[in-house]
């Protein structure tokens, strides 16, 4: 889900784009007939500069659409980015000054735009991250508050890039967390970084201590979404890796203790 201040924009079942109106419950649906691959579409969002315009795109495969919303019932989309040949773009995430990052399903290296989204033209730059272990890839990307960009590997956790001097601060997981996939991200108010695991619960990374707390009440489960909501709480979709139903908790964390739990 993105949401660019006025609406939520998502992807229902691989076919349709939703923008959905907090204020006025009103919903309107895109189809994506021209943007259908076999695997799964994903969008993230920019405020470019400071101006309320806002940039949304759709990642389909390798490429990077630009999606155009011209009217309440009309979208186009314009061709962006393109990373290497046939091989999936897994995440995105856009920095302070405004450039796409990209990670490839295939490769631990990142791919940033040479300009901000707001130009015409742009490459996409390689920045390589040397790992030495084999099939290590970024599942997921988030920009920080402070402008640095965490990065979730799977198998050997979370690295802190700064986009600047590209260097790479690595949190790394206990090895009982290997096969390990982070699809989900976010920062809430005081900084601590929430990574959710297709398989191994929720994670929680404080900057000021270094620490990675993993709260009991999600041991176990698949935590597909993590979100800030306006009042400071982290909404959290989740579910057991054995097949119960979704549930959505809300949540206020604060020194390692949860104050309280919300279900939906």
């Amino acid at each position: 889900i993105v949401f660019d201040g006025h609406y939520s924009y998502f992807i229902y079942d691989n076919t349709t784009l939703v923008k959905y109106s907090s204020e006025s419950s009103r919903i309107v649906t895109y189809p994506l007939e021209d943007l259908i691959g076999q695997n799964e579409i994903e969008i993230s969002y920019s405020l470019v500069g400071n101006s309320s315009a806002k940039k949304l795109f759709v990642i389909n495969d390798n490429i990077i659409f630009e999606l155009l919303i011209q009217a309440e019932d009309k979208i186009s989309f314009s061709r962006k980015y393109e990373v290497s040949e046939a091989s999936r773009v897994y995440s995105t995430t856009i920095d302070k000054q405004n450039r796409i990052w990209a990670s490839r399903a295939s490769e631990s290296n990142l791919y940033y735009s040479s300009d901000s989204v707001d130009t015409d033209n742009s490459d996409l730059i390689q920045f390589p991250i040397h790992i030495d272990r084999p099939r290590i890839y970024i599942t997921r990307l988030l920009t920080l508050r402070n402008g640095n960009i965490a990065a979730a590997f799977n198998d050997i956790g979370l690295g802190i890039i700064n986009p600047d001097t590209k260097d790479i601060q690595y949190i790394k997981l206990s090895e009982k967390y290997n096969r390990m996939y982070i699809r989900t991200m976010c920062e809430d108010r005081s900084g601590n970084i929430w990574a959710g695991s297709a398989t191994f619960g929720l994670f929680i990374y404080n900057p000021s201590t270094g620490t990675v707390t993993t709260p009991a009440q999600f041991a176990g489960k698949n935590i597909s979404a993590i979100a800030l909501s306006d009042t400071g709480e982290m909404l959290i979709s989740s579910q057991y890796t054995l097949g119960r139903k979704d549930c959505l908790m809300g949540l206020t964390y604060a020194t390692g203790n949860f104050l309280s739990i919300r279900r939906f």
